[in-house]
């Protein structure tokens, strides 16, 4: 990725599809070559009760992928992961990226 990281994407995906969607992202570097991944909880009328247990204890599992890249790039990855996992579980948001940098 040569140009800068000017977005920072973030899917919420149900932890069940985790593991396929990190090898999905990982087979496309031109579009994100970088990612953190983050386990969560969610509920309410949007949380999508798919387990037994998640279903006892009111909360979905999921995961949250997040991702700094170009703009620009965000509705090729986004097209290509729906394609992918057609599930209605998924969300996503981006927010401006102002800065980005490693240290050293």
């Amino acid at each position: 990725m040569t140009a800068p990281r000017d977005c920072l994407l973030t899917l919420v995906v149900p932890a069940s599809i985790e593991d396929a969607l990190l090898e999905h992202l990982g087979a496309h570097p031109e579009w994100a070559d970088s990612l953190m991944v983050a386990h969560q909880d969610g509920m309410g009328q949007g949380a999508n009760l798919a387990t037994a247990m998640e279903k006892v204890r009111g909360r979905a599992r999921l995961a949250l992928v997040t991702m700094p890249m170009q703009a620009q790039q965000v509705d090729a990855l986004l097209a290509s992961v729906r394609r992918q996992f057609p599930t209605p579980a998924l969300s996503w948001w981006t927010v401006p990226l102002t800065a980005y940098g490693r240290s050293g």
